[in-house]
């Protein structure tokens, strides 16, 4: 019985991991460096004023400052 309920659970729960977005996801990455993470705040200006939507963000040292600022809602 319980091998017939997880085999129900898994056919009900495995479409929809295998569906295929309607948009495509974008991510971005961004580098350390104390001067250079200024650049970062640039980029991100420029991905806005282009329309492009970032899902998800990561960055190391300043770009993860950078990143959790714009993350937060700051721009």
């Amino acid at each position: 019985m319980l091998r017939l309920f997880v085999s129900l659970l898994m056919l009900i729960a495995l479409p929809p991991l295998f569906a295929e977005p309607s948009q495509p996801k974008t991510g971005l990455v961004l580098s350390g460096g104390a001067a250079r993470g200024l650049a970062h705040v640039g980029v991100l200006k420029a991905l806005e004023e282009q329309g492009v939507r970032i899902d998800a963000i990561a960055g190391t040292s300043m770009g993860a400052v950078v990143g959790g600022l714009y993350a937060a809602g700051y721009s």
